[in-house]
C-alpha cells in the first residue's frame, strides 16, 4: 500500500514549522512556502536539463580527444569543459543532499 503525504506533511518533512506565534499553519504563509518549493524544484530540474546537454558535449569532446585524428583539445576548450563537468557534479551532489534525487 502506497503512503501519501499531504501538503503540510511534506512541509514538515522538509523541516518547515508552523507560525511560531500561533502554532498554526496559516493559509497565506503555507501557500507562499509551497510556491517557493515549486519554484526551487522547477529551477533545479531546468538546471538538470541543461546539465544533460553539457554532458552530451563533454562526451563528444572526450571521444574526439581519445579517438579523433587530432586527439588534442585546445587548453581554453579543455578548461571550459572541466568547468562544465564540475558544475554538473556540484548540481547532482546538491540534489542528492537535499533529497531531490
Amino acid at each position: 500500500m502506497e503512503r501519501k503525504i499531504n501538503g503540510i506533511g511534506a512541509l514538515i518533512k522538509l523541516g518547515y514549522q508552523p507560525n511560531e506565534n500561533t502554532g498554526n499553519w496559516g493559509h497565506q504563509g503555507t501557500q507562499k512556502q509551497f510556491l517557493l518549493l515549486i519554484r526551487m524544484s522547477r529551477s533545479k530540474h531546468e538546471r538538470l536539463r541543461r546539465a544533460r546537454q553539457s554532458f552530451r558535449r563533454l562526451y563528444r569532446a572526450r571521444t574526439i580527444a581519445d579517438y579523433g585524428d587530432d586527439s588534442v583539445i585546445a587548453g581554453d576548450i579543455a578548461n571550459s569543459l572541466i568547468g562544465e563537468a564540475g558544475q554538473i557534479v556540484l548540481l547532482i551532489q546538491r540534489m542528492i543532499e537535499e533529497g531531490d534525487i
